[in-house]
């Protein structure tokens, strides 16, 4: 698994990238864990996002050893991390 920061590449491009594949763990050590398990920082990752209602996010995982728990735990870290404008489902506290 190769690791590259996309920091870079999503704020000029963000129009190019509607759907985002959303996977975490420690990718230098080839570990997959639940969203926000994981060393990646999604957060900072999302706050190069200017368009966030635009984008479509698949959370993956490739190993599931218990799949109904990783759905609950990565859906849960994953709504706490979304910011954007009030109204648009996003955030903490938000209605999905």
């Amino acid at each position: 698994m190769t690791f590259r920061a996309p920091h870079p590449y999503l704020r000029p491009y963000e129009k190019r990238f509607p759907m985002l594949h959303v996977k975490d763990g420690a990718p230098w050590n080839n570990v997959e864990t639940d969203l926000g398990e994981g060393e990646i920082d999604f957060a900072g990752i999302f706050a190069n996002l200017r368009q966030l209602p635009h984008h479509h996010y698949i959370i993956e995982r490739d190993q599931q050893p218990h799949p109904v728990r990783t759905a609950h735990v990565s859906y849960d870290y994953f709504r706490t991390i979304r910011v954007g404008p009030p109204g648009h489902g996003h955030g903490p506290g938000a209605v999905a």
